[in-house]
């Protein structure tokens, strides 16, 4: 029995391709893209619960997921590049056929032990804050662009750059015309496939209703093309943004 496992085991792994320096094996099926778009005015618990809700994501997906973190700041408008970039690599295994001692130990030291230090590097304060566009930009990328998707966003939500700003926003339909008149020649928002959309907000208690409810405007209408199975979920964080 454990002679046929063996073998078993043997012909599926020659017929599997190796996988890459990022540990994926093409096609990538699925992707899990974690966006931060916070600073160090956010909170202790602000912090550890954007970690711990990241690493609980992660543990949904299934290996061969393609994982990857940015961190937005004013630069994100023309360098625009992953903290972290990785497939999921199994994190158990048959003792049949594998050492899952292993596996288990290559999983926590090539995967998760760096995504973690990656979630936990401090993010220096930035005058602007370009989310949409930095959305949009990977949603035309490979990173979003899976038969799956899935984007985990922790943010206040407030766009903020020189050419479009919510914290001046008063009327939700204005702003979107604003925003388009400042992205035309470019696309102006994501096409979605298949999209999980995962809104984590770091609370404001600084915001008069009326930049609360743009802010809703705006962003219901910029995640409104998005085909197939998709949906659109939101959560608030703990603590806040202490500026």
């Amino acid at each position: 029995m454990v002679l046929l496992g063996f073998l078993a085991w043997k012909v599926r792994n020659e017929a599997q391709p190796a996988p890459d320096v990022n540990q994926c094996i093409e096609p990538v099926q699925q992707n899990l893209v974690i966006l931060l778009d916070h600073s160090d005015h956010a909170t202790l618990q602000t912090h550890e619960e954007i970690i711990a809700r990241s690493l609980k994501q992660v543990q949904t997906i299934p290996s061969n997921t393609r994982v990857t973190l940015f961190a937005i700041s004013r630069t994100s408008q023309r360098e625009l590049k992953p903290l972290f970039s990785a497939c999921r690599p199994p994190d158990d295994g048959s003792i049949l056929t594998e050492n899952v001692k292993k596996v288990r130990r290559s999983y926590e030291e090539n995967f998760r032990r760096p995504l973690q230090r990656a979630l936990a590097q401090s993010i220096a304060v930035s005058d602007q804050s370009p989310l949409a566009q930095s959305i949009t930009d990977i949603s035309l990328t490979q990173y979003l662009r899976a038969p799956r998707n899935t984007l985990l966003v922790f943010s206040d939500m407030l766009e903020n750059t020189k050419a479009f700003s919510l914290y001046r926003c008063s009327n939700g339909d204005g702003a979107i015309q604003e925003y388009r008149q400042a992205r035309a020649g470019a696309q102006e928002r994501p096409q979605f496939s298949n999209a999980t959309i995962l809104l984590n907000f770091i609370p404001r208690y600084d915001l008069p209703k009326e930049t609360l409810s743009c802010r809703a405007t705006f962003w219901n209408w910029f995640f409104g093309d998005n085909k197939g199975a998709g949906s659109i979920q939101s959560d608030f964080l703990p603590g806040g943004d202490t500026k």
